[in-house]
């Protein structure tokens, strides 16, 4: 018997050659079509949507998402059908003859769903529904499809549950399925009219959108009848004229060229499910010449057919030039489609006056997907406004984006334990590819001490710990800070408070590299750079092969404190005899602690904590012309004031040229967080940015930042418990990931410092038993 159901269409989701038996359509796409009994069946259309080849197969059984057919039924040929394909039931002529023939039919549901009777009594049935337009008096009735002919006595009504009394038959006790036969009052069998016919075609869509468009540009049409409760499929043809898309109800048509005004039209026909396909609605649009042409029209970058593309990618297009002078580039939008339509772009830049000629996509594309990429570009000559668009271009995005994205630190054990005690007041400096050097008070010792740590190549994952050597001697009652920064690959200036020897509070000496990477040794006598009481903190940051800034301060009176900023500098590459120079010198209320950063040999940004309570935190930038010229006055870039709990432990971090971060901790927040905040330089102008906030709390004190590229920004903080965090900035926004455990039970001393793109190198002390240093690579995830 064939078995029907309303809006039953679905594709196919595996390709099949032309003897294949067994369709396979979406899972989710089970219960589309009808559910079938032994000898039922129902005849689909298979078509590829690309040819248009069609066969008709009849479905003798539904199994979930599986049809079992009969190829080629009514004369049609067995193809061969990719994935895609689409399947959907229909009216034909041999359903139509086979229906003809057919003396029983079965009572459905709304749905088309086939409904199954009770046993009530001898004489009677039942079944959910109202069934009583279906089981007239007098109906011949059948039971699971047995010999045995009775017929409808009377019916009732109660709650939606009909009950069928039945006469000249006995009712099967087991009953499931019952048949009715044909309607007593049915009229015979006869061909559909023209007029009925057309019954049975989809209405042609209601269209709107402008009447006129200039060649090139893009416009919108809007399906208004459009409904996503029905299954829809549009064709478009746009008469061999540009190019368009369909996405709901939005049809995109990009305009072709011409070479004076004329009128162009697109038809569009739809098809329904079940239905035949609509005569097509057309639309004109007037096609205006555009009075000029325009150089750097097109996407330069990035390139059609990229494969592989990151995350943010910045994609650039010429200088938009018109070739009549009186017309000028005003704005550009741009679109990243996956379908190439405006209303499915998943990032755009509408009338953007600034990115007129490059953009940097903002995050929003997803992993190994691809992409249509296009700009409009808008000229005017104040009274007349054109839209013309570039060639789309397709690209696909990486696999995996950045690692780092991943928001995971891995933390890889290169060396542990290579020291025999616990090391403080610890500094790092990056000397070359394979080369670090670490500063640091080993244990009760008073002497500061360095000691390198090599690996062969710039690839290679393990490093070697060279015997620390001497660096100076320290004062039994002071701390011992320290701060490295290299002079080139062959030197480092290391400085520490107080040194003994030269009687000084803050003292600077030079090391230099002997025969091999691991060969380093104190050069020359070094020079005091002040020798005014407690000082408790100096960083320092490398400017070219000849001179080095470093920050620090001292405490002349109680709760009275300079900060000083001063370059160190030597005559050449191989000197050893270093010079003092004083670029800024600030008297400050209980000046506490200070970080300093170059940018570049001619510019420095050094920041500090003063005051408290209430605390407040200094950001200063120094800069000269050249490595020839003397240094400008300190420049104020923002200060933090009245933070009313701890404001302590700031750090600056390069991120490229034109990009800082500065971070410190900040008790006034609840759960006392590390607060950073990214500058960016601006018309020449340092420009706060968008700040982040590390997501764990717990006194996080003590925060080192480094930052392997422009992107990327690795924070590390935390007295106990000591936490990584990995921030990633596109440009706008941070990105973080879960705080990732770097150690815990430690004196909270720590320093970063850059290892290449991809790592950072990390050294810390723990406590162990015997109680030792520790060194460590960040690493992406």
């Amino acid at each position: 018997m064939i078995t029907l159901k309303s809006l039953a269409e679905s594709y196919l989701t595996a390709e099949i050659d032309n003897v294949a038996t067994e369709l396979t359509i979406p899972a989710e796409h089970a219960g589309v079509f009808p559910n079938l009994l032994e000898g039922d069946g129902f005849v689909c259309a298979v078509v590829n949507r690309a040819t248009r080849a069609t066969e008709l197969v009849r479905v003798t059984a539904v199994n979930g998402n599986k049809l079992t057919v009969v190829r080629g039924v009514e004369g049609f040929t067995a193809l061969a059908f990719p994935v895609g394909a689409s399947i959907d039931l229909r009216m034909t002529a041999g359903t139509w003859e086979e229906m003809a023939g057919e003396c029983w039919m079965r009572p459905k549901d709304v749905a088309g769903e086939l409904v199954f009777s009770t046993y009530a009594t001898a004489t009677s049935f039942t079944l959910t529904g109202d069934f009583t337009g279906f089981f007239t008096e007098n109906r011949a009735l059948r039971f699971d499809s047995g010999t045995d002919i009775g017929f409808v006595d009377y019916v009732s009504v109660d709650d939606r549950v009909t009950t069928v009394h039945v006469k000249e038959a006995v009712v099967p006790e087991a009953l499931k399925l019952v048949e009715a036969g044909l309607d007593p009052n049915a009229l015979a069998k006869r061909s559909l009219t023209n007029s009925e016919l057309q019954g049975y075609k989809t209405p042609s869509p209601l269209l709107s959108g402008p009447d006129s468009a200039v060649e090139r540009s893009v416009i919108t049409l809007t399906i208004d009848d459009h409904s996503e409760e029905l299954l829809n499929e549009y064709e478009l043809d746009v008469r061999g004229f540009g190019s368009a898309e369909v996405s709901g109800s939005t049809v995109v048509w990009t305009m072709g060229t011409v070479e004076a005004d004329e009128n162009y039209e697109i038809r569009i026909s739809r098809r329904r499910l079940g239905e035949f396909v609509s005569e097509p609605a057309i639309h004109s649009v007037l096609v205006t010449d555009c009075p000029f042409t325009i150089d750097g029209l097109e996407i330069t970058s990035l390139a059609d057919g990229a494969v592989g593309v990151k995350e943010t990618p910045t994609v650039a297009a010429g200088t938009a030039t018109a070739s009549d002078p009186a017309f000028s580039h005003i704005s550009t939008s741009w679109f990243v489609s996956p379908d190439g339509t405006k209303a499915n772009a998943v990032v755009s830049s509408i009338d953007d006056t600034v990115n007129k000629n490059s953009w940097k996509i903002p995050k929003g594309m997803a992993v190994n997907t691809v992409y249509k990429l296009w700009r409009e570009v808008r000229m005017s000559n104040g009274a007349l406004v054109y839209d013309i668009a570039s060639s789309m271009i397709s690209f696909t995005t990486a696999e995996a984006f950045n690692a780092w994205r991943d928001y995971n630190a891995v933390l890889d054990s290169q060396i542990n334990s290579f020291l025999a005690d616990i090391p403080y007041n610890l500094s790092m400096c990056q000397v070359s590819d394979t080369c670090l050097l670490t500063a640091f008070r080993l244990g009760s010792g008073l002497t500061l001490k360095c000691a390198a740590l090599t690996r062969g190549s710039a690839e290679a994952a393990d490093f070697s710990a060279a015997t620390p050597f001497d660096v100076s001697p320290v004062d039994v009652n002071n701390n011992g800070l320290s701060a490295l920064v290299p002079m080139g690959l062959n030197s480092v200036l290391s400085f520490s408070d107080p040194d003994v020897n030269l009687d000084a509070a803050v003292a600077c000496r030079l090391i230099a590299k002997g025969a091999t990477e691991a060969d380093w040794a104190v050069s020359g006598s070094g020079i005091p750079l002040s020798s005014y009481g407690f000082i408790g903190t100096v960083k320092a940051a490398e400017c070219n092969d000849l001179g080095a800034a470093c920050i620090y301060r001292d405490e002349r009176a109680v709760n009275t404190t300079r900060v000083v900023v001063s370059e160190i500098t030597r005559t050449s590459n191989v000197s050893n005899v270093l010079t003092k120079n004083e670029l800024f010198v600030a008297s400050e209320s209980n000046g506490l602690n200070t970080a300093i950063v170059s940018m570049s040999e001619n510019e420095i940004i050094f920041a500090y904590v003063c005051g408290g309570p209430p605390f407040s935190v200094k950001l200063y930038s120094i800069s000269r012309a050249d490595s020839s010229s003397a240094w400008g006055d300190a420049q104020l870039i923002t200060s933090y004031e009245s933070l009313a709990q701890s404001a302590q432990y700031p750090d600056l971090t390069k991120m490229s040229a034109d990009r800082f971060v500065l971070s410190y901790y900040n008790g006034d927040l609840a759960d006392k967080r590390v607060r950073g905040k990214v500058f960016n330089r601006v018309g020449g102008t340092w420009t706060a940015g968008n700040e982040f906030l590390t997501k764990a709390g717990n006194d996080a004190v003590r925060p080192v930042l480094a930052s392997p590229n422009e992107e990327t920004v690795v924070v590390v903080y935390g007295i106990d418990n000591a936490q990584a965090e990995v921030m990633v900035y596109d440009g706008t926004d941070w990105w973080t990931g879960d705080p990732v455990t770097v150690f815990d039970s430690n004196t909270g001393q720590k320093a970063m410092r850059v290892d290449n793109q991809n790592s950072l190198a990390f050294f810390f002390t723990k406590n162990l038993t015997p109680a030792a240093g520790n060194f460590k690579k960040i690493i992406a995830g």
